[in-house]
């Protein structure tokens, strides 16, 4: 379905439930709705680069089987809190060649609702984590001024994160704390001039 002129997708992917692979790229949405892929229990590959996507709210939560997901040369310009939620499968996220100026702490963590705030904060750090598996993260061309503290919290596989070719100028506390299996990180071509004491706290594996 690559290289057509598709604006938007909804109701009529509910039928392939037993959808495996699904190339959306080259098209020309702009926005997806809420919950657009739901249905696609089975989908362990998406591919939706190449459009005009600024924004995709929940689009991409609870896909039990996801592995991959590509999301590049897309315009978004912010990755929110929770947009990522219950994915458990993926393995690989690329948000290269957007227009991403802001990460929000703990984007790529799960969303708690009004019932999770009575668990103790260990509980919910704890068992009720996201993105366990994944072990690729890139967004490389991006606009992204800063790493904030906390940003990548509990990715316990992450292995190859990239955020060169961005505007990043400091790198705050925390920043990659706590990246047990970060081996690669690639901060190249950004404008780096300063680095928090506290910002790789915890990264063993780092080569």
């Amino acid at each position: 379905m690559s290289l057509n002129i598709i604006s938007t997708v909804g109701d009529t992917l509910e039928p392939l439930a037993n959808l495996m692979k699904l190339n959306l790229s080259d098209n020309y949405m702009t926005s997806l709705p809420r919950n657009a892929f739901h249905a696609l229990t089975r989908l362990s590959t998406l591919d939706v680069s190449n459009n005009t996507i600024v924004e995709i709210g929940t689009a991409f939560t609870a896909m039990p089987e996801l592995k991959y997901l590509d999301l590049s040369y897309n315009h978004l310009p912010v990755v929110k809190h929770g947009a990522f939620r219950d994915l458990p499968s993926l393995v690989g996220l690329r948000l290269d060649y957007n227009s991403i100026i802001e990460l929000e702490p703990e984007s790529f963590q799960v969303s708690f609702d009004n019932h999770s705030s009575a668990l103790p904060d260990s509980t919910m750090r704890f068992a009720l984590q996201d993105l366990w598996n994944l072990e690729t993260l890139i967004l490389t061309k991006n606009g992204i001024p800063a790493i904030r503290s906390q940003t990548f919290r509990n990715l316990p596989s992450l292995e190859k994160l990239k955020i060169d070719d961005n505007l990043v100028e400091r790198l705050d506390r925390s920043a990659f704390s706590d990246l047990f299996s970060l081996k690669e990180l690639h901060l190249q071509q950004n404008v780096v001039h300063y680095i928090d004491d506290g910002a790789f706290i915890r990264v063993p594996s780092l080569r």
